[in-house]
């Protein structure tokens, strides 16, 4: 669910509960509605904060390699707060895999990207995971460069 709208459930169980204010059975059941979606809600916005933290880092850890941030794709916010309006548009490197946040500036050349997945003709510089609540298993998230073809 996005960022955004997810704690947004809570109040609009407030909000149901406070409708059904006169309704004694749906009155029980809409508070403990309004319980099970705000454990949800803070479980769901906890793992969104945590995410970005970590692709963050990542995209630290990039530059800390002495990777070019015109280089570098690191997620949509990354990339928009760091590279959005800065300078000349860049050029995409052959075979790059291309997002919407890139192709709206063209300010990065997607040689390297953080993902969570190795995707087309990138190869793993570094690897991390991230541990959250809702997901059964860590997610892995990936500094990936690019490898094109006869490279």
């Amino acid at each position: 669910l996005d960022r955004y709208i997810l704690p947004l459930f809570p109040l609009a169980f407030a909000l149901g509960l406070w409708a059904c204010r006169g309704l004694r059975p749906v009155r029980t059941l809409a508070v403990a509605g309004l319980v099970v979606t705000a454990a949800f809600s803070v479980a769901g916005t906890h793992d969104s904060v945590t995410l970005e933290r970590a692709i963050w880092r990542m995209d630290a850890h990039a530059l800390r390699l002495g990777i070019s941030p015109r280089d570098l794709d690191g997620g949509a916010g990354w990339t928009r707060y760091h590279r959005a309006g800065m300078g000349k548009q860049v050029e995409l490197a052959p075979f790059a895999i291309v997002s919407w946040w890139v192709d709206v500036d063209r300010r990065t050349s997607s040689r390297y990207i953080v993902s969570t997945e190795v995707v087309g003709y990138y190869r793993v510089v570094a690897h991390r995971t991230v541990d959250q609540w809702l997901r059964s298993k860590p997610l892995d998230l990936y500094l990936l460069e690019l490898s094109p073809p006869g490279s």
